[in-house]
């Protein structure tokens, strides 16, 4: 399997503070590739192919607050 562009698949996710998110990042395929920044962003990578049902998942958990599609010519 190639290596993705550089930023595809990329997601920007928000959670709660001080939650543990491992089963969630686990469910939608995902891993953490930065963060978190002060805000308690973190940029998780999710293959391509996944990434709209992985994004629509980790919405529907609780302790998200927000994942949105970063890479160029991505849609929310």
């Amino acid at each position: 399997m190639g290596a993705a562009a550089d930023g595809e698949g990329e997601v920007r996710l928000i959670a709660a503070r001080d939650v543990d998110l491992r089963a969630a990042l686990t469910k939608a395929g995902a891993r953490v590739v930065d963060g978190p920044t002060a805000t308690g962003a973190y940029v998780v990578r999710i293959a391509p192919d996944r990434r709209g049902q992985a994004i629509d998942g980790l919405r529907a958990t609780p302790q998200v607050v927000l994942a949105e599609p970063i890479d160029p010519g991505s849609q929310p």
